[in-house]
């Protein structure tokens, strides 16, 4: 698709800016890990390649969820009508549940709040949310869970904050965590959050609602801390098996309920190495290419399916930015690898992808031609 010269810019600027702050943020964590590896502050992907595609999911539009009628007038909107107004989304969506009953609850990091849309995409209200560090407010919302109850988590990064919703009463409690977190889930009886790799040589710990720590999991392999240096240290996802919990190094994956030393699935890209080198004002050394998880599920056939994306580096010119290449790995019911798929849209993913543990549906964030969610049913072919 064609950009403009200035558009390519601005995100090639992004790219690098993310790849910087991520480095930046991984900088002050303690290196105390038994088994986790630090990678050095100026890291960079040195190569990746896409594999050969084999068999293809197609992709069928089941319903869309967001104020897209509404669209062109957005931008006239004060911000306290874009907050408010009844299922205006903003430029990033962080965070996508689905409930019991089939509701779909969105988190808006633009603009800090939770919209809930029935099964159907109709808009139904905002649960609590605002900009502050009140009761119920965010300053980066980051990831939204929901229990089989249907009671809401909200990881606020800013804040450094777990917030609970009921979604008829809105905000019911908090509590702190005092560490650089990534993503929550309600799995093995309480509340789990991902951590950034090399604090203490686990992925993640599980807290009782109330904030008390009941212990650290997921212990990280040298391997995973290398690659968490340029991504989320895991991806959990609810499914129909339980909570699975997608490795940062693309391929590995595992159930929460797994033994501790458990890992299914296989590594795609093995030759991907990060190397050190310094941080130059005219950008980075590497021309190369960044792989990572996007997200994990069951679908109704019984198969584990991973996403994942490709995103190319600026080379030389860093106004040949390339778009991110969103793909989709197959595994069986025993978790071996079934080959993998390019994952096409007639628009660009810009989040995480979700799969309803009760439908097995995709819901994915797109931007074009106005930020929405859609839902769609995976259909296999090719086989």
């Amino acid at each position: 698709m064609y950009r403009p010269k200035a558009t390519r810019l601005i995100l090639a600027l992004a790219v690098v800016g993310t790849l910087a702050l991520v480095i930046a943020l991984n900088s002050g964590l303690a290196q105390s890990a038994p088994t986790a590896t630090v990678v050095p502050r100026a890291s960079i992907v040195q190569s990746a390649t896409a594999p050969q595609a084999t068999s293809q999911y197609e992709l069928k539009l089941v319903s869309t969820y967001g104020w897209g009628s509404l669209a062109d007038s957005v931008a006239h909107m004060t911000d306290w009508e874009r907050r408010h107004g009844a299922g205006v989304l903003g430029l990033k969506v962080v965070g996508l549940a689905v409930g019991p009953r089939g509701h779909v609850y969105v988190l808006d990091w633009d603009y800090q709040k939770i919209v809930e849309f029935d099964s159907d995409g109709v808009y139904q209200r905002i649960i609590m949310g605002g900009y502050g560090q009140g009761p119920g407010e965010f300053i980066r919302p980051w990831s939204l869970a929901i229990s089989p109850s249907g009671l809401l988590a909200v990881l606020d990064a800013g804040t450094r904050r777990v917030s609970f919703f009921d979604t008829e009463e809105g905000f019911q409690d908090s509590f702190q965590i005092d560490f650089r977190a990534m993503d929550v889930a309600f799995a093995l009886g309480g509340v789990l959050v991902t951590r950034w790799y090399g604090a203490a040589g686990y992925s993640a710990t599980l807290f009782r609602q109330d904030g008390t720590i009941l212990r650290e999991i997921l212990p990280v392999t040298e391997r995973e801390a290398e690659f968490s240096a340029f991504g989320e240290p895991g991806i959990m996802a609810p499914t129909a098996r339980g909570v699975l919990f997608a490795s940062p190094v693309v391929g590995r994956w595992r159930g929460l309920d797994d033994p501790p030393s458990a890992s299914r699935g296989v590594e795609l890209f093995p030759d991907t190495r990060l190397l050190h080198s310094e941080l130059e004002p005219s950008g980075f050394e590497s021309r190369q290419v960044a792989v990572g998880p996007r997200g994990i599920g069951v679908t109704p056939v019984g198969e584990t399916v991973l996403f994942y994306q490709i995103s190319p580096l600026p080379d030389a010119d860093p106004e040949e930015l390339g778009e991110p290449g969103h793909w989709v790995a197959r595994f069986d019911r025993e978790g071996d690898y079934q080959g993998s798929s390019p994952l096409f849209s007639d628009g660009l993913f810009r989040s995480r992808f979700t799969l309803s543990p009760h439908t097995g549906n995709l819901f994915a964030f797109q931007l074009e031609p106005y930020p929405h969610v859609r839902e769609y049913e995976l259909i296999l072919i090719g086989q």
